[in-house]
């Protein structure tokens, strides 16, 4: 029988994780949180870690008896209008509600945060002197550093993919330019391409990059590695694991992977 001592409430569990995550990080446009929450009293064994709420998710943390989920991309992104069994969104949570399962979300305020998803990506890329940049507004979103020998994009490029577990990457450039500054953003990186020209960057690592962006590349003198929405962000959900386990060592973490795409 497991004991209580130490496990927290789910209320306990969201309030020391929004201390170590703070909300003053999030963009104003974001939405994340507690995304539903039928028992804010409930004693927290066990927690599922994914970076979406997939259906497929949510019945896992069922059948694990996990009354807490905890993803990066939220639950509740656009406002919902009503909340029936007609709508993808909706029916997850009321599945999570019928279920007992709290949903709380970290979306852009964990790519900012010291040690969220950015200066994950930096740290697994072995970069130093590191920086932050960003359009206006998302300033402390982005990560820029150096690597510490120069490569070939070629070079690099295969870097980025071994040591992400991506199936491919999506290269725009001249693969046998050096590379030595690295821009970086986890997930749809669009927006923050024209700030990592700006900043002198040889190459911008996002997850996925519009078409403009590598047409306009380069003219630019950047060169562009697109390796995956997925494979650049699920990396910070271990860094969420060893934060809950810091202060709960007794709670149970489980993994979930999310990935929607396979590369045929």
């Amino acid at each position: 029988m497991i004991s209580n001592i130490n496990l927290p409430t789910v209320k306990e569990l969201y309030s020391y994780l929004s201390g170590q995550i703070p909300t003053s990080l999030s963009s104003e446009w974001d939405n994340d949180g507690l995304m539903v929450c039928p028992d804010s009293g409930a004693i927290v064994n066990n927690v599922l870690l994914t970076l979406d709420v997939t259906s497929g998710a949510l019945k896992r943390a069922a059948e694990l008896g996990c009354c807490v989920v905890i993803s990066h991309h939220p639950l509740l992104f656009h406002p919902l209008k009503s909340i029936t069994d007609a709508g993808a969104v909706s029916q997850r949570a009321i599945y999570a509600l019928q279920n007992n399962i709290t949903v709380v979300s970290f979306h852009t305020r964990l790519d900012a945060v010291i040690g969220g998803v950015n200066d994950v990506l930096a740290s697994i890329f072995e970069l130093y002197d590191i920086s932050n940049f960003g359009p206006v507004g998302d300033e402390n979103i982005g990560r820029i550093g150096m690597l510490k020998n120069v490569m070939t994009l070629h070079e690099f490029s295969v870097f980025v993919k071994d040591k992400l577990g991506s199936p491919a990457v999506l290269v725009t450039g001249d693969l046998k330019r050096e590379v030595r500054k690295v821009a970086l953003v986890g997930g749809d990186g669009k927006s923050f391409f024209p700030a990592a020209v700006s900043a002198g960057a040889d190459v911008f690592i996002t997850g996925r990059a519009s078409f403009d962006v590598t047409v306009d590349a380069p003219e630019s003198n950047i060169a562009v590695i697109e390796a995956g929405h997925y494979y650049t962000e699920a990396p910070v959900l271990h860094a969420i694991g060893d934060i809950i386990l810091k202060m709960y060592p007794g709670i149970n973490i489980e993994y979930y992977n999310s990935c929607p795409s396979v590369l045929l």
